[in-house]
């Protein structure tokens, strides 16, 4: 399984005159980032990844923390990166055993679910791509088999 999370609530870009990639998250985003860790702990996760944002790296923090793991940055997953860089990404970072958390962009995850539609792998609540919303990746045979859309958690 892989779990594709999209960075949880960010400060306004256009309120932010530093660099981009290091945005933080917002009080929301931040209570985000500790929703999705307490849904994600007893999923199986073996190993994370992150974009090199800041936003993105917030949000896996807390989960990271309660696992022992460490997150792990990949330029697939960076803002206006394809589709298919993110899949083959994600497909040979995917872990035999256990699960994948990886945390990108809604550019990103948008693209990857275009990718999937002209795969054919059933969408299951696309094509939203809410703040702290995970998208379940079933893999089989080394493919994504279905795709569903976990809403983010309530706060």
């Amino acid at each position: 399984m892989i779990h594709v999370v999209r960075h949880a609530h960010a400060r306004a870009r256009a309120r932010w005159a530093a660099d981009d990639a290091c945005r933080p998250l917002s009080a929301t985003g931040t209570r985000q980032a500790a929703a999705l860790a307490d849904r994600l702990e007893a999923r199986g996760v073996t190993a994370l990844m992150t974009s090199p944002a800041l936003r993105c790296r917030a949000t896996l923090e807390p989960l990271a923390a309660r696992l022992g793991l460490a997150l792990v940055e990949a330029d697939f997953l960076a803002e206006g990166s394809s589709g298919r860089a993110c899949l083959d990404g994600l497909l040979a970072a995917a872990p035999g055993t256990g699960a994948l958390v990886a945390c990108t962009h809604g550019d990103v995850i948008l693209a990857l679910l275009e990718l999937l539609e002209e795969d054919g792998v059933p969408l299951t609540g696309a094509p939203a791509v809410p703040k702290g919303g995970t998208w379940e990746l079933t893999l089989s045979a080394g493919r994504v088999s279905d795709a569903r859309l976990r809403p983010p958690p309530t706060l």
